[in-house]
């Protein structure tokens, strides 16, 4: 059986050193911060980015009427319309989304009132310390591929996955089914989580 296409080129590092982050690291980068000041923007940060694959950008721009707690999921895009696609939540994610929620609960936006400031620190740090526990720069950028290299990995729907990592526009035809896409992402999701 051939193995799946990766979505970083080549497993070894590259000149920059870049490879994807493991499942550990991302543990161990995310403990690194527990005594540093914001240690807990940063480690929602990071652990929204790499549970759910979401685009930095679009976690900047998330507000609070895009989280679904009932149905488990985020709403990226025009809300509520053909643009609009939905990311699966799993347990981990929602329970983290929901203790931000309750720290939170005058601010608009996911990341607080200043969710850019919120980012740009968060990536800075995570570069930073990446270095340490990693050996090498990881970036909110590489661990949303890592991410989607675990869905694929872990013999998740690839059409599932282009749905809400995205990457791909879905025709007339393919839309009459992105529900039951989205419920087989949504038990999938559980499986990646780190």
């Amino acid at each position: 059986m051939e193995r799946p296409i990766r979505f970083d080129r080549d497993s070894r590092p590259r000149a920059g050193g870049s490879i994807l982050p493991t499942p550990r690291e991302i543990a161990e980068l995310v403990s690194a911060a527990d005594s540093m000041p914001d240690a807990a923007d940063f480690q929602d940060v990071v652990s929204i980015v790499a549970n759910t694959g979401i685009r930095p950008a679009e976690l900047c721009n998330l507000r609070w009427p895009d989280v679904d707690f009932e149905r488990k999921c985020l709403s990226i895009g025009a809300s509520g319309g053909a643009r609009a696609r939905r990311i699966p939540l799993g347990d981990k994610a929602l329970a983290l989304l929901r203790v931000r929620r309750q720290r939170q609960p005058d601010s608009e936006f996911v990341l607080g009132r200043s969710p850019r400031l919120v980012l740009e620190r968060a990536s800075r740090r995570c570069r930073l310390l990446s270095v340490q526990t990693c050996r090498r720069v990881v970036t909110l950028r590489l661990l949303r591929l890592a991410f989607l290299n675990r869905w694929v990995d872990s013999g998740g729907s690839l059409e599932a996955l282009t749905l809400i990592s995205g990457v791909a526009q879905t025709s007339r035809c393919a839309k009459l089914d992105l529900e039951q896409k989205f419920e087989i992402a949504v038990h999938h999701q559980a499986q990646v989580e780190v």
